[in-house]
């Protein structure tokens, strides 16, 4: 793998973050409810997606941060 390839897990989270963001919306303003309703429940479920995204940001970080982290020891200990 290449620095400019990312890991596949990072195609699949922002497809699934995508989907489900559309999916929302699309819920949403299908479902006739007034205006002020709908903004509500827009914000409440952009909070959620928020949080579920930023979970799986973070632990995404780190496991890219360990598998570094252990490539970077390696090629220390073989090379210096």
């Amino acid at each position: 793998m290449t620095n400019t390839e990312e890991p596949k897990e990072g195609h699949l989270l922002l497809g699934l973050a995508v989907a489900a963001a559309i999916a929302t919306g699309l819920g949403i303003f299908l479902r006739s409810e007034k205006g002020a309703e709908v903004k509500e429940e827009v914000s409440e479920r952009a909070k959620k997606i928020a949080k579920k995204f930023d979970a799986t940001r973070e632990d995404l970080q780190e496991r890219v941060k360990e598998s570094f982290g252990e490539v970077s020891d390696d090629l220390e200990e073989k090379y210096l």
